[in-house]
């Protein structure tokens, strides 16, 4: 105490601590007034600075005031100097109704032991202090046959008075349509008169105007921005709850995925996708869509820090030849070590090969599995197959164990996107295989024995077929394929060696003397060997 009276008693005294550019901030959702205190500019401040000497870590009152207001409550904090600093008042309704309207107020600031420091402020802003403490969750759904979208939220614990609310979806910069309270048939939870905010879990609209423009941006832009938007007018002051959609869904009121399974495999260059178990591509809804004659499907592969999307567009008779799809792209997409990836696989369905206003669309999610294997070398025998793979040096790859049935399939793929070109030439299953990830690489071998005969061959046998798969080697456009339960993937044959099965690369010590003796028969080299 006598410390404060001989500052008192001092020449020069500074004690404004805080600056005019001070502001209230008023938060919708809590009904509080945030009192930010700016410090005052200290830098040429050559009096005695009692708000460093003497109020620094001492508690202190802040009271607001406004003109013709009863009195509210009071704020306790404790001083720093120099630093920016929040002091919260809590408010009932009517008390923040009341300071919605308030353009200026005056703030006493009170030290214990002293005389009040009042100065005014004239910044008052009403904001939703975090958007997020509104909506735990948003997700948009939509029918294109239907013409109609839904979005589901997760309320929070929002005050928001829904009786003044306009709900609205923003997208494609700045185009918006309006969805408006449901008035017949609602859900319990829907949005509707009477309903609190933290009641509305669905906000429905169908035939509104400019659904149609929206709904085409969505088959076009899956991925694109769309912001489901809440405006409150209150008093004089509005105000807007947002959120941006976190998903996206296509309704599929056609059952079109009615018993698709899909498996997704990211590897270094393809997406691949197996729909339907193994089997050909028959969608539940083909005889539904009598007009489509082609079809966009777009696999968007999601990580926590991004997305990579895959698109691959043609006739829907070449999709009903295949067994799931395969896009072939390098992989972009950033992720860590230990995270799963999800994709999200859209099909839009067309009346021409010109992809625009589609006619039907729906989207499935699956989980992805993330493949290891680097690259592929075949060497073809006269009585065998073995494949060399180099495996991804990675902590993910390098840390993982698997013991399967390994599938070995052969082809001719002239055209990859023509499906009827495809020539198979054997199909071996190794079961119980012991996958030696962390290794660099490992060579699989397969005999006539581990031949598939559910497959088709060249020449009736096996022996036949891996016979003239050798002048695939030499004249075409030969392929690999390895299947475990976590790879898939699909080679470029880029060397081969044709070896006779009696008479190889014999390297050997024969009485103390080295002798190698080499009986190669053919030795064709086509290009590099990659995993697509």
């Amino acid at each position: 105490m006598m410390r404060l009276l001989s500052i008192l008693a001092a020449d020069l005294i500074f004690q404004d601590c805080f600056s005019p550019s001070s502001k209230i901030i008023g938060v919708f959702q809590s009904k509080q007034l945030i009192i930010v205190l700016i410090p005052a500019d200290f830098t040429n401040i050559n009096a005695t600075n009692m708000c460093q000497s003497v109020f620094h870590d001492k508690e202190a009152s802040a009271q607001i005031f406004f003109d013709g207001v009863a009195q509210l409550p009071i704020g306790i904090f404790t001083y720093k100097f120099n630093v920016s600093q929040n002091v919260t008042i809590q408010l009932d309704n009517a008390g923040f109704n009341t300071a919605l309207v308030q353009k200026k107020a005056s703030l006493n600031v009170i030290f214990a032991n002293t005389f009040p420091v009042t100065f005014s402020i004239n910044i008052i802003q009403h904001v939703m202090s975090n958007v997020a403490q509104c909506f735990g969750q948003a997700n948009l759904t939509y029918d294109i046959t239907g013409q109609k979208i839904s979005v589901e939220v997760t309320p929070l614990s929002c005050d928001i008075d829904m009786t003044t609310a306009t709900v609205t979806l923003k997208y494609n910069g700045s185009k918006t349509i309006t969805i408006p309270q449901c008035t017949t048939g609602c859900a319990a939870d829907e949005f509707k008169a009477g309903n609190t905010f933290q009641q509305i879990k669905s906000y429905k609209a169908a035939g509104v105007t400019g659904i149609n423009d929206l709904l085409t941006y969505l088959v076009g832009n899956h991925l694109g921005t769309v912001t489901f938007n809440i405006k409150i007018v209150n008093s004089a002051v509005s105000v807007n709850v947002f959120k941006v959609i976190s998903y996206k869904l296509a309704l599929d009121p056609l059952n079109c995925q009615a018993g698709m399974t899909p498996i997704v495999f990211y590897n270094a260059l393809d997406v691949r996708a197996e729909l339907f178990s193994g089997q050909l591509n028959n969608l539940a809804c083909f005889t539904n869509l009598p007009t489509a004659t082609h079809i966009r499907y777009q696999a968007t592969i999601i990580s926590s820090t991004g997305n990579q999307v895959y698109t691959m567009s043609e006739t829907l008779a070449s999709f009903k030849q295949r067994q799931g799809f395969r896009i072939i792209n390098t992989s972009t997409l950033s992720y860590n070590s230990t995270e799963s990836l999800l994709a999200d696989i859209q099909f839009s369905f067309y009346t021409s090969s010109t992809i625009s206003n589609a006619i039907y669309e729906f989207n499935i999610l699956s989980n992805v599995n993330i493949g290891c294997f680097k690259s592929g070398v075949l060497k073809v025998y006269s009585d065998k197959l073995c494949a060399d793979i180099q495996f991804i040096n990675s902590a993910r790859c390098n840390a993982r164990t698997s013991t399967s049935t390994l599938t070995l399939q052969v082809m001719n793929m002239p055209d990859e996107a023509d499906v009827s070109s495809v020539v198979w030439y054997g199909t071996f299953s190794l079961p119980s295989t012991e996958i030696k990830y962390g290794t660099y690489e490992q060579n699989f071998c397969a005999t006539c024995t581990e031949n598939n005969n559910a497959f088709p061959v060249q020449g009736g046998t096996c022996q036949a077929s891996i016979k003239a798969f050798k002048s695939v080697v030499a004249n075409d456009s030969p392929r690999f394929r390895l299947r475990t339960d976590i790879e898939y993937s699909t080679f470029d044959v880029a060397v081969i060696n044709t070896y006779s099965s009696m008479w190889g690369v014999a390297i050997g010590v024969l009485s103390g003397t080295l002798a190698v003796g080499i009986v190669l028969s053919l030795v064709l080299t086509i290009r590099h060997a990659t995993n697509q």
